[in-house]
């Protein structure tokens, strides 16, 4: 009865020349090799429902019953497997059948996988007669010559099949295909050749010299590597494809060394030192395989693939760089201009979510900038919304067309989102070549997840930056309040003493040339200006008054008649919307008046033509009001409306920087919110929210809430 350990003995196989040792060796490992190869290509079709995975594993199972039946074709004698007995002839048959389905399944394989219509149209006919032939022909005394035509035909088969990739090779313009078909190409030659020079020592038609026989373990690994390439869309440089096979080898080697070292050491007939040497072996294997794979990882990197090798070095020392950011800017900096030290990144972009305009924004010094805005409905923020994983321009799947478009449009190689919990805070964008087709300079799966974990403390330091901001925004309005108090006894009185001698001077009679009086009109407008300087200090820091009922419509009506004649200077006019039945609100009536006062006054020094204030009532659960201000002006440019409520920033020459900060805070402390909408060109809407109680305070008037605003909605 056949016996697994059988096979390993040559004596097993009784021919008319010996069978040598090392053709039975080659053959068992290349049947388990291209089995496993098989099994995992099988595994791996069902996850991904893979087609050309699955003609992957026909292929490679095809190949490892070839491997044993082409050693029980060696033999003399029938043999039994379990309660089956089989003959001489079956197994002769079998190998026949299985050598002639090869060039059929490994052209369905290549066709499937490189996307052509069939490149040898007849294969599959001649394959099929072949096979019923062998089935219904009884070998006899022709076994010799029919293992001869079937040898030509497959071998001839699979010159055929790799001339016609070498001509997809040389007529494509795909230079992603061209790489892979390449890689194809070289390892079939090899094979076939060390195959046709494998088989003739093994079918001993020479036996003078020591011919290698190495064909059918080349085909195995090539089986295995095919496999990688159809499995792992990211591994398809031949460079790296071929560094893996040499790391594999001198793992085996150095590997093989050890074990056989201390197997030496055991001599003949010690069972209990080659069990304790033979622990000892796999001990050591265990202990030194992954630190030796990641050093011979390291040290091919470093020699053959340089600019690979120099870009992993950058990105894992960059987050400790980027850690010693205090401001945003100092952020984007060291993110944008750290990545693009190797030269391995050529252009890149960061886009942040932007609360004002609605849209990612570009942030500086980005220099990937054939967009500077992303639009909340863009085709990168939509697959997003259903995604987390990286957006790679040469990834196998099928991409929505919008998609792949807006990637070409873009230029870009990666594309990485930036997420907060639910929230897409923003995009980061690679582009690593000056042309988008080109495989070389595809990012591997070590970069890409490099990037990724450079992404992800990307968002938990600008979650960091946004607290410091909060923070210094907060010290500053309370260094402010302090600042207001101070001001309150050290400058108004002595500006009220300075008002009172200008009046005292307009009515002396010693003021009687018309230039003196001029300078003293000029003397009594500036003290003037100074006082209400002083007043918006002090409104900064004064508490709220009780709140009384006001009726918006009367509290409107006299913002208008107050900046009635700025707007005769300017040439604006007023059109209030407001509905006749709209409750009355409780609120502290001279802040919301002084609120409204400074949006309409900055409606109109901004050369508004026409200024609309509509206001309105909003029912539910928390009822508020809805105060709208817009104007027609030229708008606010992006980058400034970022900054229009932070104290002392100011872009008018006679300025204080408090205006809008003050307006805010004012709105605030009512239990309301107060933001704006503006784009150059486009006017500019200010929106004051406050609540139909005054004893309901908006959610937003808290840090935790206020900071949510910067989010974008949730994507999920």
């Amino acid at each position: 009865m056949f016996s697994f350990p059988d096979i390993l003995d040559p004596e097993f196989y009784s021919t008319v020349s010996e069978v040598s040792a090392v053709v039975i060796q080659s053959e068992i490992l290349a049947f388990f090799v291209s089995l496993t190869a098989a099994l995992m290509s099988y595994r791996n079709a069902l996850k991904k429902k893979s087609r050309s995975l699955f003609w992957c594993g026909n292929f490679a199972l095809c190949y490892a019953l070839w491997n044993i039946f082409h050693l029980l074709s060696l033999r003399q004698n029938d043999f039994e497997i379990g309660h089956l007995h089989f003959t001489v002839e079956f197994a002769r048959k079998a190998h026949l059948i299985l050598s002639l389905l090869l060039p059929a399944l490994a052209h369905q394989f290549f066709t499937v996988f490189f996307k052509q219509k069939k490149l040898m149209a007849r294969l599959h006919l001649l394959t099929s007669i072949g096979v019923f032939a062998l089935i219904f022909i009884p070998m006899g005394h022709y076994y010799k010559a029919i293992q001869f035509l079937a040898g030509i035909f497959v071998f001839g088969s699979f010159a055929f099949l790799t001339l016609k990739l070498w001509r997809l090779y040389r007529k494509t313009d795909d230079l992603k295909l061209k790489t892979r078909v390449f890689f194809v190409v070289v390892g079939m030659t090899a094979c076939i050749l060390f195959s046709v020079v494998g088989q003739i020592r093994a079918e001993n038609f020479v036996t003078k010299i020591p011919l290698p026989f190495v064909g059918n373990i080349l085909t195995a690994v090539l089986i295995y590597f095919v496999y990688q390439m159809a499995a792992n869309p990211r591994l398809r440089e031949i460079r790296e494809l071929m560094l893996r096979g040499i790391r594999i080898l001198l793992l085996t080697l150095i590997l093989a060394a050890i074990f056989l070292i201390l197997l030496a050491w055991v001599g003949e007939n010690n069972i209990e030192l080659f069990i304790f040497n033979t622990f000892i072996a796999s001990f050591i294997i265990l202990s030194i395989l992954e630190p030796l794979r990641t050093q011979l990882d390291r040290f091919f990197l470093k020699q053959f693939i340089i600019d690979r090798y120099e870009f992993e070095e950058i990105l894992k020392k960059l987050p400790r760089r980027l850690r010693h950011s205090r401001q945003l800017e100092d952020l984007s900096t060291q993110l944008l201009e750290g990545v693009r030290e190797s030269g391995r990144v050529y252009q890149t972009a960061l886009f942040l979510w932007d609360t004002t305009s609605g849209d990612y924004r570009i942030v500086p010094p980005s220099n990937l900038v054939f967009k500077t805005t992303l639009a909340a409905d863009h085709p990168f923020i939509k697959y997003f919304k259903w995604s987390r994983f990286p957006l790679l321009l040469e990834q196998d799947q099928e991409l929505d067309a919008e998609l792949e478009e807006s990637l070409k449009e873009m230029h870009s190689h990666l594309v990485l989102p930036l997420f907060k919990q639910d929230h897409l805070l923003g995009v980061w964008a690679l582009r690593s070549s000056l042309k988008s087709t080109n495989p070389y300079t595809s990012f591997s799966n070590t970069e890409v997840e490099l990037l990724e974990q450079i992404s992800q403390e990307v968002v938990s330091l600008l979650d960091q930056l946004q607290h410091f901001e909060s923070q210094e925004r907060q010290e500053r309005l309370a260094a402010l309040g302090e600042m207001s108090a101070a001001l309150a006894h050290e400058v108004r009185n002595p500006l009220g003493a300075l008002q009172g001698a200008a009046q005292l001077l307009k009515t002396s009679p010693s003021i009687s040339n018309s230039d003196d009086k001029e300078c003293v009109n000029i003397l009594s407008k500036e003290i003037d200006r100074m006082q209400k300087t002083v007043e918006q200090y002090l409104n900064f820091a004064r508490k709220s008054e009780e709140p009384i009922e006001v009726d918006l419509n009367i509290l409107l009506q006299k913002v208008f008649n107050d900046v009635k004649p700025k707007a005769l200077k300017t040439g604006t006019q007023f059109h209030l919307e407001i509905d006749s039945a709209l409750p009355k609100l409780k609120t502290d009536p001279l802040k919301l008046e002084q609120v409204l006062f400074n949006l309409v006054q900055n409606a109109c020094e901004a050369f508004s033509k026409n200024i609309i204030v509509l206001a309105k009532l909003h029912q539910g659960l928390n009822p508020e009001f809805e105060i709208l201000v817009k104007d027609d002006g030229p708008g606010i440019p992006a980058a400034i409306v970022a900054n229009i409520f932070t104290p002392l920033f100011t872009t008018k020459k006679a300025g204080s920087g408090l205006g809008l900060p003050i307006c805010k805070k004012i709105i605030e402390s009512l239990g309301g919110e107060l933001s704006v909408e503006s784009k150059a060109g486009s006017g500019t809407t200010f929106k004051v929210l406050l609540p139909f109680s005054s004893d309901a305070k908006r959610p937003s008037a808290t840090l935790e809430v206020a900071e949510s605003k910067s989010l974008p909605p949730s994507e999920s």
